[in-house]
Order: structure tokens, then sequence, then C-alpha cells
């Protein structure tokens, strides 16, 4: 349970792994939460990537 939906995208990236499958359901905000967990994922292996680690 997150109470901040802005700090969802950070706490699915920090306790998903790989191969798990992240499904976004709800209503209001919840809709946003997807594009910003992406963004977060791609930004971290693009650092990863840089040598710059996690």
């Amino acid at each position: 349970f997150v109470d901040d939906i802005d700090a969802m995208p950070q706490a699915i990236a920090d306790n998903a792994l790989d191969g798990d499958v992240v499904m976004c359901m709800g209503a209001g905000t919840i809709g946003g939460v997807p594009a910003r967990l992406l963004e977060l994922l791609q930004k971290t292996e693009r650092t990863t990537q840089e040598g710059r680690g996690l």
C-alpha cells in the first residue's frame, strides 16, 4: 500500500521483480501511474547503461 499516488511508480520499481506483470487499476489519478513508471524505468535503464548504476 502506498499513501501517496506520486510515490507509487517508485514503489513498484523497488518491489517488482524481473518478469513480473504490473496492472494498474482504479479510478482517478491511477491512470497516470503506468506512464510515470515506464518513464522511471527507462531513465533507470539509461543511467545503468551509462555506468552510473542504480
